[in-house]
């Protein structure tokens, strides 16, 4: 298999009967066109999660494929990513890492105002402007946005 074909994803390690897995999210099985009893070929590796200069780094190249974040200086991008990436880690603490597509609806409301709360404290520390700037490098991180 070419090195191109693989997709990377990071996900908590989980306890399953006696096994133990890791989850790949609905969105890469359907990008794969993969279903139930298809065999996948993985690497793995432990991570922590920890920003450093190199998540930083990859969240700038992101921006220069977007087209409403492509102007952003480095700087500002290193700034805003650092806050969308402890944004990110506040919400997986606060579910103790157990995020799923098919969670509990009363779970999936709490996350919501979790990341609504944080969001609004975000908005008022930054200010309208760079308010909206930060939601636009998150949709370009999360390809809501070209």
């Amino acid at each position: 298999m070419k090195e191109n074909n693989w997709i990377k994803i990071a996900n908590p390690l989980i306890k399953q009967g006696n096994s133990f897995c890791v989850r790949i999210p609905s969105s890469v099985i359907k990008q794969m066109k993969a279903k139930r009893g298809d065999y996948m070929v993985m690497k793995v590796k432990k991570v922590d999660l920890e920003l450093t200069e190199g998540v930083l780094e990859a969240y700038y190249k992101e921006t220069r494929k977007c087209k409403k974040t492509s102007n952003f200086s480095r700087e500002k991008v290193y700034f805003l990513g650092s806050i969308v990436f402890l944004e990110g880690k506040k919400i997986i603490d606060t579910n103790r890492n157990k995020l799923t597509d098919t969670m509990p609806l009363s779970e999936q409301k709490k996350l919501l105002k979790v990341q609504n709360d944080y969001r609004n404290k975000i908005k008022k520390e930054l200010g309208e402007k760079l308010y909206k700037d930060y939601i636009l490098l998150r949709e370009c991180l999360e390809r809501k946005v070209k």
